[in-house]
């Protein structure tokens, strides 16, 4: 019974320091930005739909007031997410740190959650869109 070790462990090996080396140098915290941007872009986007259904009196429409409640209980998660890596991949982060690293390696993970609740916000939003084309004026 031999446990040895054979080429294509050593090329698996190799790839995964690779990955972890693009994490490490500047994916995580680009990812992060990334992230941080759409999270203050869909606030803008909210705040943009909330002034037009006042101005058009769509505020009482059923599916317009769910499905914002539903996308200010998803941009809540979102930046409860985002605001917990901030100290370790925000713009004041402490840069070369033990901590630093553990954080961008526990990000790639974590950014595959944000990407589907990046996705669900995006359906919230074209729900709004048809709920306004729907409405009566």
């Amino acid at each position: 019974m031999s446990f040895g070790a054979s080429p294509s462990d050593f090329v698996m090996l190799l790839k995964a320091l690779n990955r972890l080396a693009k994490i490490l140098s500047k994916e995580a915290v680009e990812s992060f930005k990334r992230c941080a941007r759409t999270y203050w872009t869909v606030v803008e986007v909210a705040k943009h739909l909330d002034s037009f259904a006042a101005g058009h009196d769509i505020q009482g429409n059923d599916l317009f007031r769910h499905t914002r409640q539903e996308m200010e209980m998803l941009l809540r998660e979102y930046f409860d997410k985002i605001e917990d890596f901030k100290p370790f991949l925000g713009p004041r982060r402490v840069r070369k740190s033990f901590r630093n690293a553990v954080a961008k390696i526990k990000w790639s993970r974590h950014e595959k959650g944000l990407e589907r609740l990046r996705q669900d916000l995006e359906t919230q939003i074209n729900i709004i869109n048809v709920a306004i084309l729907t409405s009566p004026r």
